[in-house]
Formats: structure tokens, sequence, C-alpha cells
């Protein structure tokens, strides 16, 4: 009697229990209840959230290092929006609709790198929004409405390499001169990048705020 043929259909077999079987372990790493936010896309330590209408930061697992909640409607990050995210090495709220960065919005956040807060509408930056990121290299805050910046606003930032304020609504008057201070401090020691334009007044607009001086501003120097 001839033998029957059994390699085609176990092998067929085989691969769709495979193929279940992956489906299952996918469906599993990715529901909420795992970490995961509903609608978003998750793997490993990699949490994307794009083009959702997110109105809110989700709440992730501890150990994202990535995560993406760009083209949402973010409007305000609530003070410990990050908070026990420890592990998260970049943060993308860039493209969203977010007016204010309050005190400790990035609480916890003690290995972030790059923060990207580009294309919102950020009028005010409280002077600590940015206190306790030892580890930050670069912040992009262009394109949005800031007017005025408080002195000492990136004081803490010991290991930045990119800052970007440039497109911004920046009023380059005597209350300004700390930032000009500090971006030729970056241009001398060749570390860092930066970039930031003045809009107003209107004599000096386009100007790098790098080239501002007292003297055009008159600004009086302080008596010592």
């Amino acid at each position: 009697m001839a033998k029957r043929s059994r390699g085609p259909g176990r092998r067929c077999l085989l691969a769709l229990v495979l193929f279940c079987a992956w489906g299952t372990l996918a469906v599993v790493a990715q529901k909420p209840g795992a970490g995961c936010p509903s609608r978003c896309l998750c793997f490993r330590t990699t949490v994307r959230c794009m083009h959702l209408l997110l109105e809110a930061v989700p709440a992730v697992a501890p150990q994202t290092s990535i995560l993406d909640l760009r083209f949402n409607r973010i409007r305000e990050i609530q003070p410990g929006a990050f908070r026990r995210l420890r592990n998260l090495n970049t943060l993308l709220l860039n493209n969203n609709q977010i007016k204010r960065i309050p005190s400790g919005a990035f609480e916890d956040l003690e290995n972030l790198k790059y923060l990207y807060l580009h294309f919102n509408q950020i009028e005010t930056l409280d002077p600590d929004s940015f206190q306790h990121l030892p580890k930050l290299e670069r912040l992009f805050l262009h394109n949005n409405r800031i007017t005025h910046l408080v002195p000492g606003t990136f004081n803490h930032l010991e290991s930045m390499k990119r800052l970007r304020l440039d497109s911004n609504t920046l009023h380059c008057d005597c209350e300004i001169l700390w930032l000009a201070d500090l971006l030729k401090t970056y241009a001398e020691s060749g570390n860092a990048q930066a970039a930031a334009t003045c809009e107003y007044p209107r004599r000096i607009q386009g100007r790098s705020v790098a080239t501002i001086t007292p003297e055009e501003l008159n600004c009086e120097r302080p008596r010592i």
C-alpha cells in the first residue's frame, strides 16, 4: 500500500498555528491593561499615539522609553502628567495645542534627552518648567507664541546641546539680555547650538537674540 504524503498538510497546519500564536501575543502586548493606551501602537518600550485627537496625556507603562503624542489636540499638561516614567528618553509633543508649560510638568523625567514642543501655541513657560531634567540634550520650542522668558528658565539644563526658540514672538527688551548671554555662552563653548530671534521691536525683527547689546536697547548697566 502506498504511503499517504503528509508533508504539505503538516506544514500548512504548523504555519497556521504559528500565525495564530503570533496574533495572540500581539494582542496581549497591546492590551490597555498591559500599558498600551487604546488605539495607540506599542512595541517593546515605544508608545505611539499620533493623529488620535487626544486632549490629554494618556497613561502608559513605567518602562516606556519613547512616547510619541504628535498631531493631537492636547491643550494642557498637568503637573505630574509623566510621573513614574523614569525610563523615558524621548517625548514628542509637537503639533498639539499646548498653551502653557506649568511647574512640575516634566517631573520624574530624570533620563529624558529629547523634548519636542514645537508647533504648539505656547505663550508662557514657568521659570522652573524644565527643572530636574539633568540629561536633556535637545529642547525644541520653535514656532510657538512665546513673548517673554523669565531669567534663568534654562539654567538647569546642564547637558543641553540643541535649543530652538526661533519663530516665536519674542520681545527683545532689557529683560531678555540674560538669554543673549546664555546663547553667547553656548556659542563660545562649542558644546551647544541655539537659535532665538526677535520679533519686537520691529527695527530689530529677525535679529538673533545672541547679537543684541544693552546699548542698542538703551539698557542701563548695573552700578557697582
